[in-house]
């Protein structure tokens, strides 16, 4: 590769080199293909402008002349602002006001509706707007410029965008800006390559001073790499369960998760990522935020970027290993609360075959938000699907959210509903041997049945007309479904407040109380006693896994669609509640 920086006295330029093995982080890699691709495209969006010259590209190294005019004229484009007015329903205490609209009462005692329309100064997002086929407005470009704003640059860190909409350089007037030529030439003339220290907005996690007082430097030419990733780097917005005025809703001003790609091919993943921007599907509908950013987990956010680049490899690459172009995302989720930005979670996604497909099969369902968290998680980790249930969700919310009842909030009353169908999708038997999953949902649902019977005075059978359909209307009817509902419940929190060895008494003198059938297709009831008995005794970790499977299954029975309906006041339909 030769000298990282060179300096030619003919036209007062300087060559700087990078080789992508020898970058120190995923931001850094992500930040030279960032780099290329800002490069290369910028002649489609600043066309006549001097930009610097790729004198070499290959998929491991990257080596570009720049002069003073076209670095500024670069870093420039990367910071250039411009005004955008903002509608609002409140008064800012500080912001430029533009203009004051009220709009007249619809009745006589409404009150006027007063908006107030503010000035504000948002990144110009030249690539992205270009990626996104010249829409100022694409909801794409507004969730990254939100992002951008939100978690890395706040409104200190901003005011460089407000440089272009005054008429004046971000790059003269910059101090971090200003000097990297500085440093370029004299790291090419003097080998001093070492920088002034990196601002936590160009790389999260860095402080400007570390526990013994050393200051967090780099290298210049790497530093200038951190001015690009954010520009392949894309933005999710997880889904969060918050209680609002004594409701549980869902929340989506939690913060964003950026996936940073670890590029393992420079050259092939500028071609993934110029595809992945253009080719994201636009949002047509009235939501604020397009709606294919939304994740249930963190973890999501990272699958769901592979996938999709995976995807475009494919529609559009002859051979080549998708997984030595992208091995590895990082994660990072990241909300600002009042003047801090902290940090919820780290974490990294090495890409395999069985990983792509077992998110694929979880990825075409649209489910409910609770139950994809636990599938995701689970599923990813290669885990059983059912895998940390009690410990990752039945203790952290109420039973209403888990088993239907009358106090269930509308996003949570399919839990039960996607519950039933993930044990309905178990097979009964597998190589002549029990399915516990299966068995168990079989006789949680006696045990409900059983019980709901007792409690409600009316059977199953009772329900029946002549003709084989149910008044699902009747007063008999709504008394077996408020019982099943009522046994659910009871016998989810009597669970939940046992540990592992006191669940196995319940099990056996609750659960197990009533007539069970403990064979299965292909295996007698000795053995399936056997294998039960085997599961609730044999270690903790399986006597967890039965505890886990247990409330599963009461949540499965706990819903139906005809108390559903019932809830929601629309005429139950006809059918059987097993």
């Amino acid at each position: 590769m030769g000298d990282v920086l060179s300096y030619r006295d003919s036209d007062d330029s300087v060559t700087v080199s990078w080789s992508l093995p020898d970058l120190p982080t995923a931001f850094h890699k992500a930040g030279l293909a960032g780099l290329l691709c800002y490069v290369r495209t910028m002649p489609k969006f600043a066309p006549g402008a001097a930009l610097p010259s790729i004198e070499c590209a290959t998929p491991l190294e990257l080596r570009i002349r720049f002069t003073q005019a076209t670095l500024q004229t670069l870093m420039d484009s990367v910071y250039a602002g411009e005004t955008h007015l903002v509608e609002s329903s409140r008064k800012w205490p500080n912001g430029t006001l533009k203009a004051e609209r009220s709009t007249r009462p619809r009745r006589g005692h409404d009150r006027p509706t007063r908006t107030w329309v503010y000035e504000v100064i948002r990144p110009k997002a030249d690539l992205m707007v270009h990626w996104r086929g010249g829409d100022t407005e694409d909801r794409w470009v507004a969730l990254w410029r939100e992002a951008l704003r939100g978690v890395l640059r706040d409104s200190k860190k901003a005011e460089i965008y407000a440089k272009t909409t005054k008429g004046h350089s971000p790059t003269e007037e910059s101090g971090d800006l200003k000097g990297l030529w500085r440093g370029f030439v004299s790291g090419a003339k003097r080998g001093r390559r070492v920088a002034p220290t990196i601002p936590k907005s160009m790389l999260i996690g860095a402080e400007g001073q570390n526990a013994e007082r050393v200051a967090f430097k780099g290298e210049v030419r790497h530093n200038l790499l951190l001015h690009f990733w954010p520009f392949v780097t894309p933005v999710f917005v997880p889904r969060a369960l918050r209680r609002t005025q004594g409701q549980w809703k869902i929340d989506t001003t939690n913060g964003y998760v950026l996936a940073v790609a670890e590029v393992g091919d420079l050259i092939e993943f500028s071609k993934l990522i110029d595809s992945y921007w253009r080719r994201r599907p636009p949002s047509d509908d009235e939501r604020r935020r397009p709606r294919d950013c939304e994740i249930d987990v963190a973890v999501e956010g990272g699958m769901a970027f592979l996938r999709s680049l995976a995807e475009y490899r494919l529609a559009s690459m002859d051979d080549g290993d998708f997984f030595d172009t992208v091995p590895q995302v990082d994660l990072y989720h990241l909300e600002k609360r009042g003047n801090n930005v902290r940090t919820h979670l780290t974490d990294s996604i090495r890409l395999t075959a069985g990983a792509m497909r077992r998110y694929e099969r979880v990825a075409q369902s649209r489910r409910n938000t609770l139950f994809r968290r636990l599938l995701m998680r689970n599923t990813l980790d290669g885990r059983s699907w059912y895998a940390c249930a009690a410990e990752t969700l039945f203790t952290c919310y109420p039973v209403e959210l888990f088993v239907h009842s009358g106090k269930s909030p509308p996003f949570a009353r399919n839990f039960g509903l996607a519950v039933r169908e993930q044990f309905k999708g178990e097979s009964t038997t597998m190589n002549d041997s029990l399915n516990l999953a299966g068995k168990v949902f079989d006789i949680v649902g006696q045990f409900v049945a059983n019980r709901a019977e007792r409690r409600s005075g009316v059977t199953r059978e009772q329900l029946q007309a002549e003709n084989g359909t149910t008044n699902w209307a009747s007063v008999d009817a709504q008394n077996y479904l408020g019982a099943r509902e009522k046994v659910a419940t009871d016998a989810f929190l009597a669970i939940r407040g046992r540990n592992a060895e006191e669940f196995v008494d319940y099990f056996v003198g609750s659960i197990c109380a009533v007539p069970q059938f403990m064979g299965a297709q292909g295996v007698s009831p000795k053995e399936g006693f056997i294998e039960v008995s085997r599961a609730l005794h044999e270690s903790e970790e399986r006597r967890t896994e039965m505890r886990n499977l247990t409330m599963l299954a009461l949540s499965a029975h706990g819903w139906t669609r005809q108390s559903e309906s019932r809830d929601a006041g629309a005429r139950p339909n006809r059918g059987e509640t097993e």
